[in-house]
């Protein structure tokens, strides 16, 4: 069966709608170079870092480069084009952007070179809320604690008065009932 440009050009279209789709949906954004200056990411690589990111609700997606610009150019976000060169893929995180970039940079660490220090893949850029965040700035997002840690901490913060407060008006039937238990005791 022969592939007509026709088709070519519709399959790229649809590859664009889902990009721009992606970005869309998507938290936060992180492009990366899967490849750095060396070999790169092998296909195993590739597997195990979507199946981290997968349990973090966010993706790994190669894209192609110029397809990307295109969605981007539709988006009105040009100015991010400039950062898909050499082999490209996104994270796209969904639900946390803390927890998808955390795993991604855990993920990293396992794979430095001695070209590269910080492993692969390689962060470029992120997209988060209409701005663009540089390296040190998405390093600096992974350091905060994911949404489910502050939601704990958060629901700590409001239960803790309420057990203080329990503890005080509990303080004198407690202390009644020790005085009561031991003048029982003393009795028998």
């Amino acid at each position: 069966m022969k592939i007509t440009h026709k088709k070519v050009l519709i399959r790229k279209e649809y590859v664009c709608v889902e990009i721009e789709k992606k970005f869309k949906e998507a938290s936060i954004a992180v492009i990366t170079d899967y490849r750095g200056s060396e070999q790169g990411l092998t296909v195993k690589d590739i597997s195990t870092l979507r199946a981290k990111l997968r349990e973090q609700k966010a993706e790994y997606k190669i894209v192609k480069n110029t397809l990307a610009g295109r969605a981007l150019k539709d988006m009105g976000i040009e100015t991010l084009s400039s950062y898909f060169n050499n082999p490209t893929a996104v994270v796209f995180g969904y639900d946390d952007p803390v927890a998808a970039v955390k795993a991604m940079i855990e993920f990293a660490k396992d794979k430095k070179t001695p070209k590269n220090e910080e492993g692969l893949p390689v962060i470029k850029v992120a997209y988060m809320d209409g701005e663009i965040l540089e390296p040190r700035k998405i390093r600096a997002l992974a350091s905060l604690p994911t949404k489910a840690v502050l939601m704990q901490q958060l629901l700590g913060l409001i239960i803790a008065p309420h057990q203080r407060i329990m503890g005080i008006l509990n303080g004198p039937s407690r202390s009644m009932a020790t005085l009561l238990d031991a003048y029982s005791k003393k009795e028998n």
